[in-house]
């Protein structure tokens, strides 16, 4: 998405600082902040704080923070070591799906890992193939949504579309697209009559 003709995903690694990035949905729709995670325990903050929040972000940020832990770890990155992490995160937000799943599955391939040295690297491209994955999926709801909506239009002859969104279903619960948002930016795109109804949760941030 873009901000201020900038494009944005709601988290994203500095490589070269070894920081993560996330855009603070605190501040929202009133500031834009870019905020900033260097070790585990930032992470396990911006989680318990709801300095981020959606279910799919939060379990990307999860994914870094275990990166983070094991980057910033001074001894080795033994068995036990990489299970408290785990633990750790997954206090954070209990009620979490995609928390604790991404955790477990990083986890175990790093586990799977017998090169303590390469633990490091592997949690470093499972977090990095996480954040892509989610990003896929939303796009494929998209597409797959565009199609339902299409036919709608096609029925109503033009009229407006109507759609209704529930819960944190945007992109910056999704890192890119959202879920239920997706297929309404495709249909957007298309040029098709839409009508969004938002409740609960304001979906896309009004950035001035």
């Amino acid at each position: 998405m873009k901000v201020r003709n900038k494009s944005y995903q709601t988290i994203w690694l500095n490589k070269e600082k070894n920081i993560v990035y996330f855009i603070d949905q605190r501040y929202l729709p009133f500031r834009f902040v870019i905020g900033e995670m260097r070790n585990l325990e930032d992470v396990c903050l911006a989680i318990e704080e709801m300095k981020l929040r959606g279910a799919p972000l939060i379990g990307v940020a999860a994914a870094y923070g275990i990166y983070l832990a094991l980057l910033n770890h001074k001894g080795t990155f033994s068995d036990n070591f990489v299970i408290k992490t785990a633990k750790r995160l997954k206090a954070t937000r209990p009620t979490a799906v995609n928390l604790s799943k991404a955790a477990d599955t990083i986890i175990k391939k790093i586990l799977c890992e017998k090169n303590i040295i390469k633990r490091g690297k592997v949690a470093l491209e499972e977090a990095n193939r996480l954040k892509e994955a989610e990003i896929d999926s939303c796009k494929k709801i998209g597409l797959y949504g565009l199609q339902l909506i299409e036919r709608i239009s096609k029925e109503k002859k033009g009229k407006p579309v109507n759609i209704l969104t529930h819960c944190n279903a945007g992109w910056l619960a999704c890192i890119e697209y959202g879920t239920a948002t997706a297929p309404i930016y495709f249909a957007y795109n298309k040029g098709i009559n839409i009508h969004v109804w938002v409740d609960e949760v304001q979906v896309i941030p009004q950035i001035k």
